[in-house]
């Protein structure tokens, strides 16, 4: 199946199982028009890392041993054939990151370094509802955002790369906290700081939801601080973003999140 194909598939997926992501689907379409070959390759890179993360979430059904599918897909990565359909995507991803990026980055390895040290991280933490302290949470939140924000400021032609904006890891690591708190609990995963829970009336040994963290005094003063000090970051983020490579993969990130943190502060979230 051609990679075009392979793509629409999946964004028919991600519209079917909820209209918001029309928006998405759309703009990764339409910024064909500007940029046809970088878009190709952020639209496959993006449904590849998609259709692993929803697989693991539970989202999208592919198989029975959702673990043992993306382990399948690891493998298949290592060669020129073969394995699960959706590979073909980043087969052809990384056929043109490697013009894209420079000489001392492996792309193949950022690709694997989100699948192995974040998505299934997140399920196997999952599975035990696993607490992390402030290190490892500050850890992960590295290990997922700082290969996918290098992935896409190569494919957008940018100078920069996510050691060049720090902020733009540790603000999404710690805002998304927030504003997917009610799902990630929901699924086992826990991005509450284990020194934080210590000093909560929360019992981490038996599910509990987003209700009784704002109930409970410490973690609803703590979600506060959160935003309160990750929303002042994206300013620093944004005076950082020096060329247009980077502008285009930030500011509408930067824009959701300063949205997201407004609404927060007046109650709405």
């Amino acid at each position: 199946m051609g990679i075009e194909k392979i793509c629409l598939q999946e964004a028919g997926h991600l519209i079917v199982r909820s209209p918001k992501y029309w928006q998405l689907v759309f703009k990764l379409y339409i910024s064909t028009l500007k940029n046809a070959l970088p878009a190709k390759v952020f639209r496959a890179s993006y449904f590849f890392c998609r259709h692993i993360d929803d697989v693991l979430d539970g989202d999208r059904h592919v198989s029975d041993d959702h673990e043992d599918y993306v382990q399948n897909i690891l493998s298949a990565m290592n060669t020129k054939n073969g394995g699960p359909q959706i590979v073909e995507l980043y087969r052809f991803a990384i056929g043109h990151l490697v013009n894209m990026a420079r000489a001392d980055e492996n792309s193949e390895e950022y690709f694997k370094r989100v699948i192995k040290d974040a998505m299934l991280f997140d399920y196997e933490r999952a599975q035990t509802r696993q607490v992390l302290t402030q290190e490892e949470l500050e850890k992960y939140y590295n290990d997922t955002f700082s290969p996918v924000m290098d992935l896409a400021l190569m494919i957008a032609g940018s100078s920069l790369r996510s050691a060049d904006l720090p902020e733009s890891v540790t603000t999404q690591g710690h805002i998304y906290t927030i504003r997917d708190i009610e799902q990630d609990l929901s699924q086992g995963i826990i991005n509450i700081p284990a020194e934080v829970l210590a000093d909560s009336g929360i019992d981490v040994n038996r599910p509990f939801g987003k209700n009784e963290v704002l109930a409970d005094p410490n973690l609803s003063e703590w979600v506060k601080t959160e935003v309160e000090v990750h929303h002042a970051k994206l300013k620093k983020w944004k005076q950082h973003l020096t060329d247009k490579g980077a502008k285009e993969v930030c500011w509408s990130l930067i824009l959701q999140m300063d949205i997201f943190c407004r609404l927060h502060k007046l109650g709405i979230f």
